[in-house]
């Protein structure tokens, strides 16, 4: 009997779509693009090197609301240096984003 019932939750939560699809969820990545950006600029970094770069952030927020950074990613590795230094371990505002959950971003450097 117990298996019985086991059996039909375990089918039954099989179709359940734990997080459903909300039209919130869209943005998220835009507006956690924008404080990151938003960081960066406040934080000063001056980017040698080409007129464009390009670094893709790939981090997930932990526990106190901190990014944590576990790898950039783009063309040049000084620039991916200095931006996963200056944004390791900040506190984001951004109160909707899942914890534990990875994140990637790409931000653009324009130098004038």
């Amino acid at each position: 009997m117990k298996t019985l019932i086991l059996l039909a939750l375990s089918f039954g939560l099989a179709f359940i779509d734990p997080v459903p699809a909300k039209a919130g969820n869209r943005s998220e990545p835009d507006q956690l693009r924008k404080e990151i950006e938003r960081m960066a600029r406040h934080g000063n970094l001056k980017l040698s090197g080409t007129d464009t770069q390009e670094v893709t952030v790939h981090f997930q927020i932990n526990a106190r609301q901190e990014l944590v950074i576990f790898e950039t990613t783009g063309e040049n590795a000084e620039a991916c240096a200095r931006v996963k230094e200056a944004l390791n371990y900040k506190p984001v505002r951004f109160k909707q984003a899942r914890q534990l959950t990875p994140y990637e971003v790409s931000i653009r450097f324009v130098n004038p």
